[in-house]
């Protein structure tokens, strides 16, 4: 059993080697022309990766004597000169023993023409082009050649043929007929000799050459449409021609608008797109190149028609279907618009739908992923439209690259309530199902982190069950799904103390204050203990003396009925009195002393270091106020005399630092020149005396 498989297995190897080998078309010889040499070409066998050898063998055909010529190439030259013309040749090629293939041949009947020579072409018409070439040169006089003409739209991979049928032997010319108008066109011309089957005899193509068909008048109309862009302005919007419908260049467009049935406005555009007047109603636009014009499309912009009932967006098999259920009036066509609502200043996008679609499928790529795109649906009639019926919608969604940014609105000393912003729609990259909260005690390594997930339809949240006078750090993400998102920024939160560490830090300040201001106090008294034990030896006398309070001396005048003359202080001439004058013996020695009031003189008597002598150091600081005092008690105890006093003046202790003393007035010598004078004469005699 086993050997009958094994001799099944060889048989069938040997057929299949037998049937790659036994290719007789697969060797093939020519020459360029009569003198060159000949060329053998064949296809390479598997056994020439193993390095072995071919052998092509070629001899006359009715001689038993065979040449040889050994190569590792898949190829071999005959010289001309071991061939003669008009004899038949066999040749074969083998490769270990085994024959590849094999040939008969006339050098006569392999030769391989040049390739036509000037191939030219030029446009005849919008449809027409006309093409020539030369023959290549000819080996026999007598030869006829056959011609072959191929051609494509420039751009294309494959090229199209012209059957030989169709061009004459020995033509020099052809005019291909039937092209678009304003199309580049590619033209390749090649030759063989009349009736030659074998193609690997006729030449090689020619050069490429090119030309382009004329234009031709625009067909077909404008695709328009519009867009809102608020406050009542529009933007007409239209697509350009297509090549085979524009026929040429286009070089302007003519809009017309329309209110009723009264044109308002006709304006020359180049393209794509302009602002109408807000009273437009129906517009037209019209495309122009230089031969003609297309028919005026029309749209109708009012918009008070039914709309579609329904609209739906979903992914199959990596195309965007949108699906939507026609209205039960009857429309003209479906509207398609898809908007990038991250670039709103862009134009829309748009696709028409004849009336019996109601679904449409957006090639992959249409819609870009992450991006948001409002996808609305129109109803056009022939009197306005109806809509839009619109919805958002993702390609593929991602995550969002940014959370939101949180802020406090309301803290207290447990809780704290958080508000936040929607994220960007740029940043969003999704649907936001839900919104994350973190939240985490700052410097704090045993601290947990809380998280708690939040409808994305809330933006404000309170944080219960706070800690009191505690740092918290508080962020959020966003999440659709294509995951969770990158965090948003942080928050530190710090809630407030509890009443009871309030009242402990009240009663810590009022404490603290309190020691303060005691301290001040005690400090202050022994400060000025330290300055009255100073004040001898740092202030001069005078600046020590007593003053009596002016409001008390005036209080005690006014109520013993003293008027300012007692005292001299108005510069009245008294009346004249004889009276005795008694001069006491401190006036005797103090010539200064002039006043013969009682009162004073009692004054003077009782208390003459109080009012004339300096007094001792302060000890009191209301000390100007006991002396008014002791002044008062001393005007009560002494009647007041009735008689005018002469003229007489207070000298305090104060003044006394300004009044010259005894001794300088007596040494001075303009004083001791007038003595009489300001002492009087009696007084000058009795110092006379006294000396």
């Amino acid at each position: 059993m086993c050997q009958t498989i094994i001799i099944v297995c060889e048989l069938l190897l040997a057929e299949a080697v037998l049937n790659s080998y036994n290719n007789e078309t697969d060797l093939f010889c020519f020459r360029l022309d009569k003198n060159s040499a000949v060329n053998c070409t064949w296809s390479p066998s598997n056994k020439s990766l193993n390095n072995s050898a071919y052998v092509f063998y070629w001899k006359e055909k009715d001689s038993n004597k065979p040449f040889h010529i050994t190569t590792l190439l898949p190829s071999v030259i005959l010289e001309r000169k071991n061939l003669s013309a008009g004899k038949s040749y066999a040749a074969w090629v083998e490769i270990q023993n085994t024959v590849l293939t094999s040939l008969e041949f006339i050098i006569d009947d392999i030769v391989k023409p040049q390739p036509p020579a000037s191939v030219s072409a030029k446009p005849e018409d919008s449809t027409v082009i006309g093409i020539e070439w030369m023959k290549p040169p000819i080996i026999d006089s007598s030869a006829s050649f056959q011609f072959e003409l191929q051609y494509r739209m420039e751009g294309q991979k494959y090229w199209n043929e012209v059957s030989r049928d169709e061009i004459e032997v020995q033509a020099i010319d052809y005019y291909l007929e039937d092209l678009q108008p304003f199309t580049k066109y590619q033209f390749r011309v090649r030759c063989g000799r009349d009736g030659e089957t074998n193609k690997k005899l006729w030449s090689d193509w020619s050069a490429v050459t090119s030309a382009m068909t004329l234009e031709a008048n625009p067909v077909g109309m404008l695709d328009v449409w519009f867009m809102e862009k608020g406050l009542g302005r529009i933007i007409l919007l239209w697509k350009p021609l297509e090549k085979h419908q524009a026929q040429g260049i286009i070089d302007r467009y003519s809009v017309s608008e329309w209110d009723g049935e009264e044109m308002i406005k006709m304006t020359n555009i180049t393209c794509c797109n302009i602002s109408l007047c807000e009273s437009t109603q129906l517009v037209t636009v019209t495309a122009y190149n230089s031969v003609g014009s297309t028919e005026p499309a029309q749209l109708n912009l009012v918009q008070d028609q039914p709309p579609v009932l329904n609209i739906t967006v979903h992914n199959r098999k990596e195309q965007v279907h949108v699906c939507w259920e026609a209205p039960a009036k009857k429309v003209l066509e479906f509207v398609v618009e898809w908007t990038n609502m991250n670039l709103p200043e862009q134009p829309s996008e748009w696709k028409k739908m004849p009336a019996l679609n109601e679904c449409i499928a957006l090639r992959n790529g249409v819609l870009q992923p992450l991006i948001p795109y409002k996808v609305s649906v129109y109803t056009r009639y022939q009197n306005g439209l109806g809509g839009p019926v619109f919805t958002i919608y993702y390609a593929k969604e991602g995550v969002p690259l940014t959370g939101p940014q949180v802020s406090v609105y309301n803290i207290s000393q447990t809780s704290a309530t958080l508000l936040w912003a929607a994220i960007p729609l740029s940043l969003r990259q999704g649907f936001i199902l839900y919104y994350t909260l973190y939240w985490l005690k700052q410097a704090q390594e045993d601290s947990k982190q809380k998280v708690l997930n939040i409808s994305s339809a809330l933006h404000n949240f309170t944080l219960l069950n706070l800690e009191p006078a505690t740092t918290y750090e508080i962020w959020m993400t966003a999440s659709t799904n294509g995951g969770e998102g990158i965090p948003g920024p942080t928050l530190k939160l710090n809630t407030r103390a509890s009443r009871v560490e309030i009242w402990k830090q009240i009663v810590l300040i009022v404490v603290t204050m309190a020691a303060f201001f005691l301290c001040i106090f005690f400090g202050k008294c022994c400060f000025h203990q330290r300055i009255k034990r100073l004040s001898p030896f740092l202030i001069p006398q005078w600046c020590r003396q007593r003053i009596p309070d002016p409001e008390i001396i005036r209080t005690l005048l006014q109520q013993n009925s003293i008027t300012l003359e007692h005292f001299g202080m108005i510069e009245n001439d008294p009346e004249i009195v004889n009276v005795e004058e008694m001069i006491p013996e401190t006036l005797s020695q103090d010539p200064l002393a002039t006043s013969n009031s009682p009162v004073l003189a009692k004054a003077e008597s009782s208390n003459t270091k109080d009012l004339l002598q300096p007094s001792k150091p302060i000890q009191d600081t209301d000390s100007s106020q006991k002396t008014s005092i002791h002044l008062y008690n001393q005007l009560h105890e002494q009647p007041i005399s009735t008689k005018p006093p002469e003229r007489t003046c207070f000298i305090f202790d104060y003044e006394k630092h300004f009044i010259p003393s005894e001794e300088d007035i007596i040494n001075d010598e303009w004083q001791l020149d007038r003595k009489e004078q300001w002492l009087g004469q009696e007084e000058y005699e009795l110092s006379k005396c006294l000396e």
